[in-house]
């Protein structure tokens, strides 16, 4: 496992051995990608390691969900390419609503973005992922 975590060209390589503990508690994840094939893949993954997840097909379904909803998820995966509104167009839109201002955003994107701020390259490493989502527990 660890020879596949090499490959991730993480910055700090002391953070391989810190622990990733799913149980403390479920993170809820919003992932917003217009792949109905790759929401699927990434939810049952995230689903199948104890997170809660919901997903949006765009930027607009995303936004509607929020809004309406109760929970406001911890994390949102955010593709950067979609056909109604980019990823960090929605982000920005998000910044402008106080109660959404502080979600973190991890983009994701096939191709390496300068300026991008936090993202994964598709396709998704899984414990790339995992590792990611679970640092700040």
């Amino acid at each position: 496992m660890l020879e596949n975590q090499m490959d991730f060209n993480i910055k700090r390589p002391f953070e391989l051995f810190a622990p990733l503990d799913l149980t403390q508690r479920k993170k809820k994840i919003l992932i917003v990608d217009d792949d109905q094939d790759f929401r699927l893949s990434l939810s049952e993954f995230l689903l199948d390691k104890g997170f809660k997840v919901r997903t949006a097909k765009g930027a607009d379904v995303a936004l509607r969900q929020l809004l309406s909803d109760h929970e406001t998820p911890d994390l949102i995966l955010l593709d950067v390419m979609m056909p109604d509104m980019s990823g960090p167009d929605f982000q920005r839109e998000l910044m402008t609503l106080e109660m959404f201002s502080a979600i973190p955003v991890i983009f994701m994107t096939g191709f390496e973005v300068q300026g991008l701020g936090e993202y994964l390259l598709k396709p998704i490493q899984w414990d790339h992922l995992l590792f990611k989502l679970c640092a700040d527990n």
